[in-house]
């Protein structure tokens, strides 16, 4: 099973601290997706303008959202965003991350809503590529997705 990578630069925005932003466009979920899951892979994210020089190219940011949209149902429809998963290449390795240890995340998408899914954390949810993967179940119905980042900034005080 290979993971399709669908989403573009629209489908991405940035929020804004103490402002507003436009909304991203949406993507609507095609069987294929279901079938085969999606992978956004991390250079969209480092495509978001963040306005912040520190040299952020080909990062996940630290916080993420997904907004989905139901407007028909489908039967037991959930959408699965997958925790870290070890290397495949290292024998034994463990995630990179302990926050991976609490598994993926299952969300029921099968009513009509609007839904904002997150914050999401780069430490539970970024695979080793730097991929965000999202897998489902149930029937499709008519569902879009989005993606809504935090500003990238460093942590730590300012001097």
């Amino acid at each position: 099973m290979t993971a399709n990578t669908p989403l573009v630069a629209a489908n991405v925005a940035l929020s804004v601290p103490n402002g507003m932003v436009v909304a991203p466009t949406d993507y609507t979920i095609v069987s294929g997706d279901v079938t085969n899951g999606i992978s956004i892979p991390a250079s969209l994210f480092a495509g978001a303008i963040s306005g912040l020089n520190f040299g952020q190219s080909g990062f996940i940011s630290e916080h993420l959202r997904i907004i989905a949209k139901t407007t028909a149902p489908g039967t037991l429809f959930k959408l699965i965003v997958k925790a870290t998963q070890p290397r495949t290449d290292i024998a034994n390795q463990l995630p990179f991350s302990p926050a991976a240890n609490a598994g993926d995340l299952t969300l029921d998408l099968s009513s009509n809503a609007t839904r904002y899914i997150g914050v999401l954390s780069s430490g539970r949810f970024t695979q080793p590529d730097g991929s965000l993967l999202i897998n489902f179940s149930g029937t499709l119905g008519t569902t879009t997705l989005a993606i809504l980042l935090d500003p990238y900034a460093p942590v730590g005080p300012r001097g």
